[in-house]
């Protein structure tokens, strides 16, 4: 599976990266195939799907702990010395840039796709770890619902490769993460990653993320409604401008949001978080379908 980024001494509790922010890595845990999480009750549990057994349960997410938002704070960066303001280090660790939208129609997202591009390799192996990702996010911006595309080593596995898997994470910190089986993607192959509404009852929905053609479903069940959309670009631990891809950016296209049967009428707003090296968010599009926002790496 490949080194774990980790932060810190070698236990059970180390900090490791998600695709959520920093959190213990005995709160990231798997759903194999076959399997669903559910959060009825607010107690969250590993589910055989077929026979409704409970083979785990995981207790609360611990939403209220920190708000995702925390990853989204532009942090100061301040020169230390003559090197550094010679050849300062990237402003990391962090959404780097991303684009938002959020649904206050009254009516459910039942389905949010995007289709990108694996990007080039870095040119430089640093052990940076990227993250892309659309995603779906609750009211209270504590958790997020994403099929990812991730370079480096996470806690669930990878290296100097490009691979995907879905997650449902909590706030960073101590908020629980879930996800799928990491299956290895090369670069210019086509991703469509789509988050499918797959019931209601009440307050409280069900959804399925996905990467089309791929074995690595997440379904989530009895969980908060989602309502913020989001087009990400997220890193760790860059040490130069080169650990970015070998990319002038990555076009995320053919955006297509419904409400219940009907394409929602989006406005994307771009947030540039961190632009030491030129990066922008662009919004292409504000269609859907065939919407397009693009991150751009300078």
């Amino acid at each position: 599976m490949g080194k774990t980024n980790k932060i810190g001494a070698s236990t059970m509790n180390d900090m490791v990266i998600t695709p959520g922010g920093a959190r213990p890595l005995s709160d990231v845990h798997l759903i194999e195939p076959g399997h669903h999480l559910s959060g009825k009750d607010g107690v969250f549990r590993k589910i055989h799907t077929a026979t409704g057994e409970v083979i785990k349960e995981f207790g609360s997410i611990n939403k209220g702990s920190k708000n995702r938002k925390d990853l989204r704070i532009k942090r100061k960066f301040s020169k230390t010395g003559l090197a550094e303001a010679i050849n300062p280090q990237p402003i990391t660790d962090q959404w780097i840039i991303y684009s938002g939208w959020n649904n206050n129609s009254g009516t459910p997202i039942s389905s949010f796709a995007t289709d990108w591009l694996v990007p080039n390799p870095p040119v430089s192996q640093d052990d940076q770890l990227l993250y892309l990702f659309n995603g779906l996010e609750n009211a209270a911006n504590d958790v997020i619902l994403q099929p990812v595309l991730q370079w480096g080593s996470s806690p669930i596995g990878g290296g100097n490769y490009w691979a995907i898997a879905n997650w449902y994470v909590g706030a960073p910190g101590s908020g629980l993460a879930f996800h799928s089986p990491l299956v290895q993607v090369n670069a210019g192959v086509q991703l469509h990653g789509v988050m499918t509404l797959t019931g209601q009852v009440g307050n409280s929905f069900s959804y399925k993320s996905s990467f089309i053609g791929y074995v690595t479903d997440l379904p989530v069940t009895n969980v908060d409604e989602l309502v913020w959309a989001v087009e990400t670009l997220e890193c760790y631990g860059l040490k130069q401008f080169s650990d970015y891809p070998n990319s002038l950016l990555t076009a995320m296209s053919d955006i297509e949001i419904k409400l219940g049967p009907a394409e929602a009428a989006i406005q994307w707003e771009s947030y540039n978080a961190v632009t030491d090296n030129g990066q922008h968010c662009d919004v292409i599009s504000n269609s859907s379908p065939d919407g397009e926002v693009d991150l751009c790496y300078t």
